[in-house]
């Protein structure tokens, strides 16, 4: 299945903003079952993409800087997406959660 998304955070603020970082985590991770097609995209207005970064779960984060003055600020994220299902089950567990706990009768 693919995918094309296309998504808007708007942010408007009840007075101009003079300093302010955000931490932005709108980027899809490439793993078994879901790699990016196109170009991953993040246009910023009324701020501007400090850095890009990898964190420790593997999440693409953008870093933005509030430009001083502005009192809006949309992050649009577009890109394409292609997605092989396997009902839920994406590879290898490598959380902390011993499997065992999975297998436990829920009411």
């Amino acid at each position: 299945m693919k995918l094309r998304v296309e998504h808007i955070t708007h942010y408007q603020y009840d007075s101009p903003i003079r300093y302010a970082l955000q931490q932005v985590k709108l980027t899809p991770k490439e793993r078994p079952g879901q790699q990016l097609i196109h170009e991953w995209t993040v246009a910023i207005e009324g701020g501007t993409q400090q850095l890009h970064y990898t964190d420790h779960h593997g999440n693409g984060v953008d870093l933005v800087s509030v430009d001083s003055g502005t009192s809006e600020l949309v992050i649009r994220c577009t890109g394409e997406v292609e997605l092989i299902t396997w009902d839920g089950v994406i590879g290898p567990h490598r959380g902390a959660m011993p499997l065992w706990t999975f297998l436990r009768p829920t009411r």
